[in-house]
């Protein structure tokens, strides 16, 4: 692929003219999903709340940014399907493992696995986007 002076080669292509094939769902934009607005937040608890970015009952799937203003819990829970988390800021984990998660990391949590998640005191809210297929029981 040859490049152009600059760092923008791509300038001078044309959008693919079928994006979407037949049957394809329309994609999800959300700009500053992880706004420190307490009112995009549904309350889990005093210090915990969630602010839900997607949600496909067809698929079986949603996906959040988790976040808490201090020290904090969600209930016991587990997955019996996998689950992804990114660190946006903060620090948080799980009391059954020995690993603790701050800005930049990343969480595969095996399905079936049983957790009691926690966010820790910090100078900065925590704030973890999940993409979770299945419930949460």
């Amino acid at each position: 692929m040859a490049q152009s002076g600059g760092g923008e080669f791509w300038r001078d292509l044309k959008p693919i003219t079928q994006a979407f094939r037949p049957g394809a769902l329309p994609e999800a934009y959300v700009s500053q999903a992880a706004t420190d607005d307490e009112r995009f937040y549904a309350p889990l608890s005093e210090t915990v709340g969630t602010r839900p970015l997607w949600i496909s009952p067809s698929q079986n799937r949603w996906c959040d940014v988790l976040m808490a203003r201090g020290a904090g819990m969600v209930n016991r829970h587990y997955h019996p399907q996998q689950v992804f988390a990114y660190t946006i800021s903060g620090k948080w984990g799980y009391l059954e493992h020995d690993w603790v998660a701050t800005a930049g990391d990343w969480v595969y949590e095996a399905p079936g696995e049983a957790h009691t998640l926690v966010a820790y005191e910090t100078d900065e809210p925590m704030r973890v986007t999940f993409n979770v297929t299945g419930p949460l029981i």
